[in-house]
């Protein structure tokens, strides 16, 4: 027996409220969004059971590996990456002032945990090996894989000349910056 028309949108009214609430738990400024889609599939839950989501979140990483854009290895130095810039606490940096992020001495006062400033050395590490914090491609990592924006959104953001920059160039900077984060981690964990 179907719903009425009311029931029907009672329903996706209540949908589109639970949609907001999990949402919000996942932008990360004011005015930036992340790849939260609704999914009607299912999906193995922890005990190998089926569930049945409504929403998932995915990310350039994953959209990128999914369409087999990056390998396995560059998949995990984004994780890496995106793992030390949460540990940093970057978030609530807001406007950033590079002068400040680019000197880890400026890292150090009573209020930053020794992991916060462990974990803000690595990203440095990670922009410097990016060809420092100001290049395109460091830019990338900083927004996409720090921040969690789409592509498109960096695009839009990022450009030269007062132009929004392609998204396809976007997207290979974002792929650029996997391969460098990748091939330092196996320079590294030699």
């Amino acid at each position: 027996m179907g719903l009425t028309a009311a029931e029907q949108l009672a329903k996706r009214q209540a949908d589109d409220a639970e949609w907001a609430r999990f949402r919000g738990q996942h932008v990360p400024l004011p005015g930036m969004t992340t790849c939260v889609a609704r999914f009607e599939g299912t999906i193995p839950d922890d005990k190998g059971g089926i569930g049945a989501p409504s929403f998932r979140i995915t990310d350039a990483i994953s959209a990128l590996h999914e369409r087999g854009e990056i390998s396995d290895e560059e998949v995990d130095a984004g994780r890496r990456f995106q793992h030390d810039f949460d540990l940093a606490h970057f978030e609530t940096v807001g406007s950033v002032d590079w002068a400040k992020v680019s000197n880890p001495s400026n890292w150090n006062g009573p209020t930053l945990t020794d992991s916060i400033c462990d974990a803000r050395n690595r990203v440095w590490d990670h922009l410097k090996n990016l060809g420092g914090s100001h290049t395109p491609i460091a830019l990338a990592a900083w927004w996409v894989l720090g921040f969690n924006l789409t592509i498109k959104e960096f695009a839009s953001k990022e450009g030269w000349a007062g132009r929004p920059m392609n998204p396809q160039v976007a997207k290979g900077l974002v792929i650029g910056a996997l391969a460098v984060l990748a091939g330092h981690n196996k320079k590294t964990c030699r």
